[in-house]
């Protein structure tokens, strides 16, 4: 046989088995204790402080939640796999990148010389993790154009009588996705049992929207300090579409 295609044989399955291994690893040892870590983060919160105002405790909560740059690299990956909106895993992405940087370097080898062969498989196993981070980027753009609407919606229910979760419920009822799908599992996180503060924490970070974690802030305020509702949220949607406005023209100036 021809030493090139051994060679090739070799590399595919070492490549192959190197991703089993760790694959089976991480399912061993790391995703179920991280999870599990997680989950008991948000439920049951500590602070060096101690015990303390429960609104302290639930921006705290908010900080931590979204401040996933300041995570591991594969945490920050989760988060923008999750955040893309994409029905898939991590692992199915980073198997995805793998075969794609195997194919495109045999691809290579078969037509171009070796050397260029490296630089081939680096960009095909770019190739699914950078579609990851375009649908992410569009996903958050759609979000922040359907808040403003979505706020001033909310502001309509609250000035009618209904409480903050109905307004909610309304949102995932009338709205289009991607939003609507973001509100319904809120509210279906507070249908079974989790706490409304908790709800809207995740949602915020689930989401990756700065706007949406304005929200939630202006929110936890308000129901522990008090204030109107309404106003709070005709402000936040008049907030964002300024935002949105300001965006536009700084990208048709320097365009």
């Amino acid at each position: 046989m021809n030493t090139t295609v051994l060679s090739i044989l070799a590399f595919v399955a070492a490549a192959a088995a190197g991703y089993a291994i760790w694959t089976s690893l991480f399912d061993r040892f790391v995703r179920d204790r991280w999870r599990i870590r997680r989950r008991l983060a948000a439920r049951f919160p500590t602070t060096e402080d101690g015990p303390g105002s429960s609104l302290f405790k639930d921006l705290k909560l908010l900080q931590d939640a979204t401040a996933s740059s300041s995570g591991s690299r594969w945490q920050r990956f989760q988060e923008t796999v999750s955040q893309s909106g994409m029905h898939v895993t991590p692992q199915e992405i980073v198997l995805a990148a793998l075969l794609s940087g195997v194919a495109s370097g045999l691809l290579a080898i078969m037509l171009a010389h070796a050397m260029i062969a490296i630089f081939a498989a680096l960009a095909g196993a770019w190739i699914p993790i950078g579609v990851v981070h375009a649908k992410r980027k569009r996903r958050i753009a759609q979000l922040c154009q359907q808040l403003p609407d979505a706020f001033e919606l909310m502001s309509r229910v609250v000035r009618a009588g209904q409480t903050i979760s109905s307004a909610m419920e309304a949102v995932a009822a009338q709205s289009k996705p991607p939003l609507s799908s973001e509100f319904a599992h809120c509210c279906e996180q507070q249908n079974l049992g989790l706490p409304p503060s908790i709800a809207m924490i995740d949602l915020a970070r689930r989401s990756g929207v700065i706007e949406l974690q304005f929200f939630v802030v202006a929110m936890l305020v308000q129901r522990q300090a008090g204030g109107n509702p309404v106003d709070i949220l005709s402000n936040l949607s008049s907030m964002i579409r300024k935002r949105i406005r300001l965006q536009a023209r700084v990208r048709a100036l320097t365009g």
